[in-house]
C-alpha cells in the first residue's frame, strides 16, 4: 500500500511529466494517431450524445493509457516507438511506468500542501498524489473523486480530467458502473461477445462470409446490428441486446452508425462480408476478385490483371490476415504459386506467409528486407534456421507467434486454429 508520507515530487521532474503529458495528448489528438482517435471519439459522440469539454477529454484520457492497435499497443507504446530516439532514459521511464495507469474512485482522506492521499474505493489502497500540475481540481477532505493516477517517482500524478462526484453515494454508484465496464471488456467477455456475433451472423445471412456491391454495405451491415441489439433475444434471459443495456446501465442503447470508409471502396465496386471468431466482423474490398487470383490455372496472367489488388491486401494493415489466411487454408498450394510471382521469388515458401504479412503490414526497423523477418519466423516459429544476423539482434524483436496479440498462426494445410487470449480492452488496476 501506498503511503502519504512519501516526499513530493520535485518541481522539475513534475514540470516534465506535465510537457510529456502534452506531447502525448498532441500525438493522439493531432499526431500519427489522429485517425484512430478520432474514429473512437465519433463512435463515442454517436453511442452517447454530443459531449461537452470534459467529455472530450475523458475520451482522450482513456485512449491515451486504455486504447490498444491490432498488435496490442497502446498510444504509450507507440509515442515512444515515433520519439524512442529523442527521449531522455527518465522520459523513457516516466512514460512506460505510466503504462500501470490506474483509472478509478477515490476518496480524499488528506489534504497537505501541494499533495493529498487519495484511496481507491475499489481495491482499498491508498495513493500520494501531486497536486502541483497546472490545471489540478482544488481538492477537500472527505470528497470523492472519479480520476486516473498515473505513477511518477515516488507519488502519482492525475492524468486528465478530475470529476467530483456530490456525494459517497453517487461515488459506489459510479464504482459499480466502472466494474461493470471492465467485466464487460475482459478477455473472457470479449471472447463471447464474438462469438455471439459470429452465431448472430450466421443466423441472419445462413453463412459466414457474404458478397454484395459496396452501394449495399451500409444498409446491410445497419440491417444486421439491427438485428443482432434489437431483435435476437438471448435464449436465457429472453432480453436482446438493447434491453439487456437498459436494464443494466439505465438508458437507451444506440445504434452506432456503420461506416465503410477507412477502406475506401470503390463505387459500384464489390465487397465482401466475412464473420471469423478472432476477428469478428471484416469487410473487404473484392475478395472474390482476390480468391479467384489463387484458383486461376494461369497463374501468372491472373497475378498481372489483381497485382495492384494483392498487394493491397498484402500491406493494407487494415485488412487483416484472415483474409489471406482463409485461402491458404482452402488452396496452400495455389497463395504458394500466386505469391511467388508477386515477389518474383520462386523459392517464396507459403510457411512464411505471416511473416510476408506481417514485414509489411508492421514494419518494424532494422528489418527492412523480407528475408530477415522470414528468418526471424523461423526462429520464433522453432522450425530451426540459422540465427538472426548479428546487426539484426539489438533491434526490436517480433512477438512470439504464440503471443496473446497474434491470434492465429497460418498453416501450411487446413486445420483448426489454436485459441489464444484476445487483446486487453484496457489495462486492470494494481
Amino acid at each position: 500500500m501506498a503511503s502519504a508520507s512519501r516526499p513530493l515530487i520535485p518541481a522539475a521532474y513534475l514540470s516534465r511529466a506535465d510537457q510529456l503529458k502534452r506531447e502525448l495528448a498532441d500525438f493522439v489528438t493531432s499526431g500519427p494517431l489522429k485517425g484512430d482517435y478520432e474514429d473512437h471519439r465519433k463512435a463515442f459522440i454517436e453511442f452517447s450524445g454530443p459531449s461537452d469539454l470534459e467529455e472530450t477529454a475523458t475520451i482522450c484520457d482513456w485512449f491515451m493509457f486504455e486504447w490498444f492497435d491490432d498488435a496490442g499497443q497502446g498510444a504509450v507504446d507507440r509515442f515512444l516507438a515515433h520519439h524512442g530516439e529523442n527521449l531522455s532514459e527518465r522520459d523513457v521511464k516516466i512514460l512506460s511506468d505510466w503504462e500501470d495507469s490506474i483509472h478509478s474512485i477515490f476518496e480524499v482522506r488528506s489534504v497537505g500542501q501541494k499533495q493529498a492521499s487519495l484511496r481507491d474505493l475499489d481495491s482499498g489502497d491508498t495513493f500520494p498524489v501531486s497536486t502541483g500540475s497546472e490545471g489540478d481540481v482544488h481538492l477537500e477532505r472527505r470528497q470523492f473523486i472519479s480520476s486516473r493516477l498515473l505513477p511518477l517517482g515516488n507519488g502519482f500524478i492525475f492524468a486528465g480530467p478530475v470529476i467530483v462526484l456530490p456525494n459517497k453515494d453517487a461515488a459506489m454508484e459510479a464504482l459499480e458502473f466502472n466494474r461493470r465496464l471492465d467485466a464487460m471488456s475482459s478477455p473472457r467477455a470479449i471472447e463471447e461477445a464474438q462469438r455471439e456475433q459470429c452465431d448472430a451472423f450466421r443466423e441472419f445471412f445462413g453463412c459466414d462470409e457474404i458478397s454484395l456491391a459496396s452501394t449495399e454495405l451500409n444498409v446491410t451491415l445497419q440491417q444486421f446490428q439491427e438485428y443482432l441489439l434489437f431483435q435476437r433475444r438471448d435464449r436465457e434471459s429472453k432480453l436482446t441486446k438493447a434491453e439487456m443495456f437498459k436494464e443494466e446501465f439505465g438508458c437507451e442503447l444506440r445504434l452506432p452508425d456503420p461506416s465503410s470508409e477507412s477502406l475506401n471502396f470503390t463505387a459500384g465496386g464489390e465487397v465482401s462480408i466475412i464473420c471469423d471468431e478472432f476477428d469478428g466482423i471484416v469487410v473487404l474490398p473484392e475478395y472474390e476478385r482476390f480468391k479467384h487470383v489463387f484458383e486461376s490455372a494461369d497463374t501468372e496472367r491472373a497475378v498481372k490483371d489483381s497485382l495492384d489488388l494483392l498487394w493491397t491486401y498484402i500491406k493494407e494493415p487494415e485488412i487483416p490476415t484472415v483474409a489471406f489466411e482463409r485461402v491458404a487454408e482452402r488452396n496452400p498450394a495455389g497463395v504458394e504459386r500466386a505469391l511467388r510471382v508477386v515477389l518474383g521469388d520462386d523459392s517464396f515458401s507459403i510457411e512464411h506467409l505471416y511473416a510476408l504479412l506481417l514485414h509489411y503490414k508492421q514494419p518494424v526497423e532494422g528489418l527492412d528486407d523480407l528475408e530477415d523477418d522470414e528468418r526471424l519466423w523461423d526462429l520464433l516459429d522453432g522450425n530451426g534456421a540459422d540465427q538472426a544476423p548479428a546487426s539484426k539482434a539489438a533491434k526490436p524483436a517480433r512477438p512470439n507467434p504464440a503471443d496473446a496479440s497474434h491470434k492465429r498462426r497460418l498453416s501450411v494445410k487446413p486445420k483448426s486454429r489454436e485459441t489464444t487470449a484476445a487483446a486487453p480492452a484496457g489495462r486492470k488496476k494494481r
